[in-house]
């Protein structure tokens, strides 16, 4: 008996109680990291207006049930400024089971009207909302430019889709072109886009209608191209304008601005 004592006593017991507490520790630690106490329960995502709810969803998705402590706020953040539309993204992760997502995002810069409804486009000629065909138009949006768009192919634009940057560009461009650019007395000119003849401009106040053609159909051509090419354009309608009485015009095709072709009327 005096001997078993002896060898219990020189066991060292402080550094074996040292070892199980910091075990104990360990097991708890990774307990509350990886087990159901502290797992992804609720995910909040504030600011987004025009975003798709299934983009935010889709980009969120592997964190949601994922352990609170692992989750990486700048790999998120990456993953929600990757949606088209989201300029500007903020995780924070709140104990014990809450991600907050706040997001900024670009607003309609367009509207893209086809045949079955009137699409919102942010500047990235991103799909981010739309309005009924045969709704007005709010006047918070109303100063924007408007494109009737009467390919059949323009009806399965969804939410979320995105518009050919060439496309949009030249849209872009188009919107921008004045009656005075054209020299054209003109009260103002709306913008179409059709099968067979691509854009087209259309004065109102005057009877003309002049068609550009295309853009992006060649593999060559970028926005860069496009915009030269809407220029020569432009200035080949001021060249005829300053030649031909203008309310005599009714069909110019300067779909090539060194061959221009004309219809007048009486």
């Amino acid at each position: 008996m005096i001997a078993l004592r002896t060898r219990l006593a020189a066991w060292p017991w402080p550094r074996i109680t040292a070892a199980t507490v910091l075990l104990a520790v360990v097991v708890s630690m990774g307990w509350l990291t990886l087990g159901p106490a502290l797992r992804v329960s609720a995910v909040e995502i504030s600011g987004n207006q025009w975003t798709a709810e299934s983009a935010l969803n889709r980009a969120l998705a592997p964190i949601n049930g994922a352990a609170v402590l692992a989750v990486d706020p700048n790999a998120v953040e990456r993953d929600v400024l990757a949606i088209p539309g989201v300029t500007d993204a903020t995780v924070s992760v709140r104990l014990p089971g809450t991600v907050h997502v706040q997001i900024s995002e670009a607003g309609p810069a367009l509207l893209w009207r086809t045949s079955a409804v009137t699409l919102l486009l942010n500047p990235d000629g991103v799909v981010i909302g739309e309005l009924a065909r045969t709704a007005a138009i709010p006047e918070s949006l109303a100063a924007l430019p408007l494109i009737e768009d009467r390919r059949v192919t323009s009806r399965n634009l969804i939410r979320g889709d995105r518009l050919d940057a060439v496309e949009l560009a030249t849209a872009l461009r188009l919107a921008a072109v004045m009656p005075d650019d054209l020299g054209s007395a003109a009260d103002s000119m709306s913008i179409a886009v059709d099968e067979r003849y691509g854009f087209e401009l259309l004065s109102h106040g005057s009877r003309w209608t002049a068609v550009f053609g295309f853009a992006g159909m060649n593999p060559t051509d970028n926005e860069v191209v496009m915009a030269a090419h809407l220029t020569s354009q432009t200035d080949a309608i001021r060249t005829l304008f300053a030649s031909q009485p203008e309310e005599t015009l009714l069909w110019i095709d300067v779909r090539d601005p060194g061959r221009v072709y004309f219809r007048a009327g009486g």
